[in-house]
């Protein structure tokens, strides 16, 4: 390639573009092929080191991940439904202080006079009988009475099933207890269940059917709905319901589970015999909590529980008693176990709800509870819900709580929770720990991408206005270096970005509001100022997608936009509007904007050669659809606009001071008479050099000045 293009082969992304879109020619073909090939042996190598390729040698696997998310009912389901083979399955509650292999032969009705040697053998044995592998699945570890016992059980189980080829080892636990059941969750080979994560809209539109709920008026992006359990409770809250009825904004979190609670309170009491209208059901799910609050556990044993309902109702028929009654509602579950029988929430999200409810009726306990590390360190989903209810509650933050230097604490939890918030509790207060967040560099892309999350619904304080009011407080040098590492980073992690675009591109938009769409409209339009080329291509034709819906957001975004400082967004608004009127051939549509565009002057307005092409040839379409619109004079002046464009030399006196500036001193900035940047030698004389710009006495040196000062 060198010898055949000599200086002009640069091994660069402009040689290929050039050579492909001027002269249909692909010349470095066959080395990008065999490029391609050894990033193919580099990935595979990659992958043969990676968990998912050494599972399959591996005999422990460990599935972690948050409450409600599916663990369970994939071990179960697995277990059942792989025909042909014999699994074997244990709950973390089985396990007091003896050694694991004990509770395995408990558990299996055996004898107990069998030693742990003959335990593995006969399941090694009846495996390799059927020429098939066994399980071992032990689920949610951190349910055990002492989850630290795992730090000790683990390897020693690990190493003794190591000795059985046909026997495996699967266990799972809450993220949120990896540290306690864990000495170091490294030596073991992970998988995170994510639920219905990447299928959210699907998991929706299925469950809602389901329940018979309407679809709702905007988007769900909240991720709490990849967490089926937490949908169903949605679901259940809601159902009968239509989300035209609910208040603009966000759903609160409050607002979601006293739904969910008076649903539930109705059906118990007719069951059990009690006022329908009395809050009993809520008083029992209460004290639970405060007892599992006041004994740092997950659970409440059962006499106990017992113990605690009898006091809201108190009847000598245990079928209808309150306690017996939540269980079959799916409210509660009732563990059996070696160490006892014991109580605790179906929804351990439920469970910190009500235990962060007690925990706001006294100041003093609170404050005293969140200066205590270790509570902090074992009750994430606490601290989540407190940061979600305080501002309701008190009027304060969560960060209200905690020194300067503790940001590390909160911040998180705060951020996850602004999806749950009601909108009145959204402050002054919230705003100012936004931008304080916002101003951190290592934090910028975690508040970006729950703004963006919280960016196309109705009415909510923290939608795309507040977003873009932060965006344009900045110049667009201040701010395109945050806003560009959080897009991509929000968009590769399949996170609001992505799902911003991906849900225009594949929904049905017609089904949401009107206010919605002119959000999701500002969103996508943001998006275009993204140096990232997937964002801004896939944005571009996601905003095409609204305009054949909802083409009144063309004139929106044109007039919404004119002043924006960031050609980037406005290169692309101008292009989508034409592609949607190319896809659309819809006549007025087409004549409207163009009249649009001739009225408010924006063929003079802009140099942009982009967007200029873009308003030329809506123009000239829709003059081919309808030579009445505007008279032949206008028109042929509007188009003359744009193809008449002069270049003019800088003033080198403006150029010198210019690059005289202590600004300018870095040698990562090339000057014309100093050397070359990579932008002058390849780009900037590639795209070039084919136009005779010697003949209007115009030098590269010329074009770069004119970079450099515009």
């Amino acid at each position: 390639l060198e010898e055949k293009f000599g200086d002009k082969f640069v091994d660069n992304r402009g040689f290929r573009d050039f050579q492909a879109q001027y002269m249909c020619d692909f010349p470095a073909a066959k080395l990008d092929k065999v490029r391609d090939f050894r990033k193919f042996l580099s990935n595979f190598l990659s992958w043969m080191h990676s968990d998912a390729f050494r599972v399959s040698f591996s005999n422990i696997l460990v599935v972690k991940g948050p409450a409600g998310i599916g663990k369970t009912f994939s071990v179960i389901d697995y277990a059942l439904l792989k025909n042909g083979s014999r699994h074997y399955v244990f709950f973390g509650s089985d396990f007091n202080n003896e050694e694991p292999w004990i509770t395995f032969v408990k558990k299996l009705g055996l004898s107990n006079s069998l030693s742990k040697d003959e335990l593995f053998g006969s399941l090694e044995a009846y495996a390799e009988s059927v020429d098939n592998i066994s399980i071992i699945f032990i689920d949610a570890l951190n349910e055990s009475i002492c989850r630290e016992n795992w730090k000790r059980w683990l390897p020693s189980l690990k190493s003794e099933i190591s000795r059985y080829p046909h026997l495996k080892l699967c266990v799972t636990c809450r993220n949120t207890f990896l540290g306690e059941v864990f000495e170091d969750d490294g030596d073991y080979i992970s998988v995170e269940h994510n639920g219905f994560w990447g299928q959210e809209q699907l998991a929706i539109r299925s469950f809602f059917d389901y329940y018979n709920l309407k679809e709702p008026l905007y988007p769900l992006f909240s991720q709490e709905f990849a967490n089926p359990l937490f949908l169903r409770l949605f679901c259940e809250s809601f159902q009968s319901e239509s989300f035209a009825d609910f208040p603009r904004g966000k759903i609160g979190l409050k607002i979601i589970y006293q739904r969910y609670i008076e649903k539930k309170s109705k059906i118990i009491a007719k069951k059990c015999n009690i006022d329908p209208e009395g809050d009993g059901v809520e008083a029992y799910l209460a004290s639970l909590a405060a007892d599992m609050s006041s004994t740092q556990r997950n659970y409440v044993e059962r006499s106990k529980a017992v113990e605690l309902s009898k006091i809201i109702h108190d009847t000598p028929n245990f079928s209808s008693s309150l306690f017996s009654v939540m269980e079959q509602e799916g409210l509660l579950i009732f563990l059996n176990s070696d160490a006892g029988k014991r109580v605790r929430f179906a929804y351990e999200r439920m469970a910190d709800y009500f235990v962060a409810q007690k925990l706001l009726c006294d100041e003093k306990s609170l404050c005293n509870t969140l200066a205590n590390n270790a509570w902090l360190l074992q009750n994430g989903g606490v601290l989540e819900m407190l940061s979600i209810l305080l501002p309701e509650v008190k009027g304060k933050e969560i960060s209200d709580y905690f020194d300067d230097n503790q940001n590390d604490i909160w911040f998180n939890h705060f951020l996850e929770g602004l999806s749950w918030r009601s909108n009145d509790s959204i402050t002054n207060r919230t705003t100012d720990i936004l931008r304080i967040l916002f101003q951190d560099g290592l934090l910028v892309s975690r508040v970006f991408s729950a703004l963006v999350g919280l960016s196309i619904v109705p009415g909510n304080p923290l939608n795309v206005d507040y977003l873009e009011g932060m965006l344009m407080s900045r110049t667009l040098c201040d701010r395109d270096p945050g806003v560009a590492y959080a897009f991509r980073r929000s968009y590769e992690n399949k996170d609001s970005v992505y799902k911003v675009i991906d849900l225009a591109l594949h929904s049905d938009l017609e089904k949401y509001s009107k206010e919605s769409i002119l959000l999701w409209s500002k969103m996508l339009c943001w998006l275009f100022a993204s140096p990232d080329r997937r964002i801004r291509d896939k944005s571009s034709k996601a905003f095409v997608r609204v305009l054949l819906v909802h083409f009144e957001q063309a004139f929106f975004v044109l007039d919404h936009f004119k002043n924006i400082d960031d050609e980037y967004i406005t290169e692309r608004i101008f292009e989508a509007i034409y592609a949607a009127l190319l896809l659309s051939r819809k006549q007025d549509d087409c004549v409207n904007v163009a009249k649009e565009i001739i009225a408010k002057n924006y063929l003079e307005k802009y140099e942009n050669v982009i967007i200029h092409d873009a308003c030329r040839l809506i123009v000239e379409l829709a003059h081919a659809y309808d030579k009445t619109f505007v008279s032949s004079r206008i028109y042929k002046e509007s188009v003359k606009k744009c193809t008449k464009k002069i270049f003019k030399k800088v003033d080198e006196k403006l150029y010198q001071e210019l690059v005289l500036k202590p600004e300018f001193s870095s040698k990562m900035i090339n000057f014309v008479g100093r050397w070359y940047t990579d932008f002058q030698r390849y780009v900037l004389v590639n795209r070039t050099e084919n136009f005779d710009i010697k003949s209007k006495n115009i030098s590269y040196d010329d074009i770069y000045k004119w970079f450099v000062v515009n």
